[in-house]
């Protein structure tokens, strides 16, 4: 299945009260480059998060975060060691000044920091299966998204293909213009010469093998023809189901070597204007391959 390389995909695994959320967002790239953001106790896992990734996707800027809210069991709550000193600083000062002693743990619970929570020491090894859980629904929901958008460029692309067949059959019936065009140009310019010189008449076999020449260097049949297997070739891998971004891109760079010779050779105006359609198309498929894994 062919894939863009955006995407979002989030991922929330829940066990014994923990819960992980991981989040991912992906945008083009040349290679893959994953950037993880998570919390300190659970970092050596960064390894682990990038190498899963790796399993389902080839190519693209990966920006991940994950967030983990452990369970009830895996915090405590202490008594700060201050609350003495603080009652008995309550309890002088009421005994000094005749207040009621009416202090109650609600009083106690609004002195900031009273209460402290504490996490208990996490070993990452116990974490990793709801990590991964958490992690491989966003990797399912991204891909599924890159699934998407991957078909609606396969399906722009094949149809930039058919167009670019169309110039490459409407090149091959103009070639022979290429041939025609250039005896038309040499016969007068040498005719124009040879008046200016007494009018000494054109030796014709000699006149046939240069246009023979110029045509053999002209050609542009095997061109052509290269072209014709580039475009099925570009089919081939649109209905393949492995990423192929790289090799459209080297592909495009074949296409373009092509258009290049082509326009180079042309002899008249409609072949210069058909090659220069030409290159106008692969452009086009050139930029949108881009967004492919």
């Amino acid at each position: 299945m062919i894939r863009s390389m955006t995407g979002f995909g989030r991922g929330v695994a829940e066990r014994d009260s923990s819960r992980m959320t991981v989040e991912l967002k992906s945008v083009n790239s040349r290679y893959l480059e994953t950037n993880v953001r998570m919390p300190r106790v659970i970092l050596t896992l960064e390894n682990d998060v990038k190498n899963r990734i790796a399993q389902s996707v080839s190519r693209g800027k990966m920006d991940v975060f994950i967030n983990y809210e452990p369970g009830e069991g895996q915090k405590t709550v202490t008594v700060s060691e201050d609350l003495g000193a603080y009652v008995a600083a309550l309890r002088e000062a009421g005994e000094r000044y005749g207040l009621e002693d009416d202090l109650k743990i609600s009083h106690i619970l609004r002195i900031p920091d009273m209460l402290q929570t504490q996490q208990k020491d996490t070993d990452p090894k116990d974490v990793w299966p709801l990590l991964e859980e958490a992690l491989a629904a966003a990797l399912e929901q991204l891909n599924s998204m890159r699934e998407r958008e991957g078909s609606r460029i396969c399906e722009d692309l094949l149809g930039k293909a058919s167009e670019i067949e169309r110039i490459v059959l409407a090149l091959q019936a103009s070639a022979p213009e290429i041939e025609d065009a250039y005896r038309e140009k040499l016969t007068k310019r040498i005719q124009e010469i040879l008046s200016r010189n007494g009018g000494v008449p054109v030796d014709k076999g000699l006149l046939e093998n240069e246009i023979a020449f110029y045509a053999d260097h002209s050609c542009i049949d095997e061109e052509l023809v290269r072209l014709t297997s580039h475009i099925a070739q570009l089919r081939q891998l649109l209905g393949g189901e492995e990423p192929v971004g790289r090799q459209l891109d080297f592909l495009l760079q074949e296409f373009n070597r092509e258009a290049n010779t082509i326009a180079s050779k042309a002899g008249s105006l409609s072949v210069t204007q058909e090659a220069l359609n030409l290159k106008k198309e692969i452009e086009k498929v050139r930029e949108q391959i881009q967004n492919l894994e």
